[in-house]
């Protein structure tokens, strides 16, 4: 079934060569059938081609490669070619911009931990593959998105040598980024927390809300004097929305009760999660 996906609509095709290769359990290789199934097609967020560079560049008459080209199709493109062959693969799949669609790797584990990021609930919090960039750590997520990380901005990961940056391993399943020299473990959610400031804040209003979040601000609000109207960036009916519990609170309307009240947007946070405790009435 998943050689015959190459010439349908499906979201997913893996070469055979790279499906034997890849040592997947079973319960895996009957995941890629379904994905590879027009039933499946939902559970990836845009068409993938998997199978070894070889097979793109020369593909053998005892066992074609067909695949599709699109400006939707993502391919990952296991090395098996000499450094110069390697500069063929854009031309040869059509790509345009192949710095956004084909992921060049060493790591046939990255075909597990893509389809064990596709049965995640967040597809982007499973690690398909990493690599340091600099001074960043670049991260392939479920998703098919990539996602650097500041190494400065990494808790624990900052404090170690280049050499010991460089050397992290990444979980068979794609949960987490393992640094032995530190005995760290980070997964793509811990990372994000660390260097995506809006993320945490996202992270902590839905684990924080609750019925008395809109009151909680309400109050913050009225104690410094100011009315609905004078939150910049929100209308006075947005805020009459958060503050009576109809619109969730999110980060960008959170971000505009902050500036007004003039202080950091942690800090309004943590002030909205103990106002709304304390109005929450006793069990």
């Amino acid at each position: 079934m998943i050689a015959q996906a190459a010439a349908s609509d499906n979201s997913l095709f893996i070469s055979p060569k790279l499906l034997r290769g890849a040592g997947l359990p079973r319960h895996l290789r009957r995941l890629a059938e379904r994905l590879a199934s027009p039933e499946g097609a939902a559970a990836l967020p845009a068409p993938v081609v998997a199978a070894f560079a070889s097979e793109f560049l020369i593909p053998r008459p005892d066992a074609p490669l067909e695949f599709r080209k699109g400006a939707s199709v993502h391919y990952f493109a296991i090395l098996d070619v000499p450094d110069g062959a390697v500069m063929r693969l854009p031309s040869v799949l059509e790509l345009r911009r192949p710095e956004q669609r084909l992921h060049l790797t060493c790591d046939a584990g990255v075909l597990r931990r893509l389809l064990v990021a596709s049965v995640r609930e967040d597809p982007r919090l499973g690690i398909v593959d990493a690599y340091l960039l600099g001074g960043e750590l670049v991260i392939l997520c479920g998703d098919l998105e990539s996602r650097s990380f500041p190494i400065a901005r990494l808790p624990g990961v900052a404090e170690l040598v280049a050499d010991q940056q460089d050397a992290f391993e990444i979980d068979s399943d794609g949960s987490y980024l393992y640094w032995p020299a530190g005995d760290l473990h980070l997964g793509v959610s811990q990372l994000l927390q660390a260097a995506d400031p809006a993320f945490l804040a996202d992270v902590y209003i839905k684990r924080n809300s609750n019925d008395f979040t809109g009151r909680a601000l309400r109050q913050i609000r009225e104690e410094r004097g100011l009315r609905q109207v004078d939150i910049p960036g929100l209308s006075e009916r947005q805020v009459r929305r958060i503050e009576d519990g109809i619109s969730r609170l999110r980060v960008a309307s959170a971000e505009c009760f902050a500036l007004a009240l003039g202080i950091p947007l942690n800090e309004l946070l943590e002030k909205v999660a103990r106002r709304a405790s304390a109005l929450r009435p006793a069990a």
